[in-house]
């Protein structure tokens, strides 16, 4: 159950990746593509941490 959360999480920070490429906030993205890749156990807590940034990307995905 727990890799299936960590699987959400990490799809959700790489949709926020591609949201924000086209927007203001480029470094935001390039920092969440950087951390999907490199810091994939630390995706969670981030996921946790900020619920706002996912739910954007959730709905952005939608």
């Amino acid at each position: 159950m727990r890799n299936g959360v960590e699987m959400k999480s990490r799809m959700y920070m790489i949709s926020i990746s591609h949201f924000y490429v086209g927007n203001e906030n480029k470094f935001m993205g390039s920092l969440a593509f950087n951390v999907v890749w490199r810091h994939q156990d630390v995706i969670a807590l981030m996921y946790h941490q900020s619920p706002k940034i996912c739910n954007q990307s959730f709905m952005y995905s939608r």
